[in-house]
């Protein structure tokens, strides 16, 4: 299973900033991107995702009716 972790290469080591599941001396596949200071390291697949969720064809009158409707919008 894919799994995204952020690491600091220090003295010829990339040093973890997470914990991880990996078992001592397992070995990985690594594919690096580097962040540069503009790069706020943001899930893009996960920000992304209600994108690719999202029903379009929902009007907002048809959102306003149905939280008009739910008893946490009566204002009490």
């Amino acid at each position: 299973m894919p799994e995204t972790l952020d690491a600091i290469y220090e003295n010829g080591v990339l040093r973890l900033l997470q914990p991880t599941l990996l078992q001592e001396h397992q070995l990985v596949r690594l594919t690096l991107h580097t962040a540069s200071e503009n790069d706020d390291l943001f899930d893009t697949e996960f920000m992304n995702e209600p994108v690719t969720e999202a029903d379009m064809s929902i009007t907002l009158q048809e959102v306003r009716a149905g939280f008009s409707s739910t008893p946490e919008s009566s204002g009490s």
